[in-house]
């Protein structure tokens, strides 16, 4: 029993239901969906332009399958981190240095 009488469990369930967490629970939701929708983003640009810098000059021509293949590996990268991260924060995404590094090997 707690100070007031009342069992942990039970302070519990009248705190998830009142009001108050409701709106915490709505106003985190929203901060979490905007949040994602920024990372995602920032991980589409990025990968986009990670894989127009590798398949630049020479490799012009592939440029297509680059962006396929950028895009598939950012999306499969970030849902593997996304589920298996320990932490809840965790963001995974293309790396511009490994991409600035290849576009010069590929010109070379």
């Amino acid at each position: 029993m707690g100070v007031l009488g009342l069992s942990l469990e039970s302070a519990r369930s009248r705190l998830a239901t009142s009001p108050i967490a409701r709106g915490l629970r709505q106003t985190r939701l929203l901060a979490n969906l905007f949040a994602g929708l920024m990372a995602g983003t920032m991980t589409l640009i990025s990968a986009i332009s990670n894989a127009a810098l590798v398949f630049s000059g020479p490799l012009s021509g592939h440029l297509p399958a680059g962006i396929r293949s950028a895009l598939l590996s950012a999306a499969l990268i970030s849902v593997v981190v996304a589920l298996t991260s320990s932490f809840r924060f965790a963001i995974a995404g293309p790396d511009a240095n490994a991409s600035a590094i290849l576009a010069l090997m590929a010109i070379s």
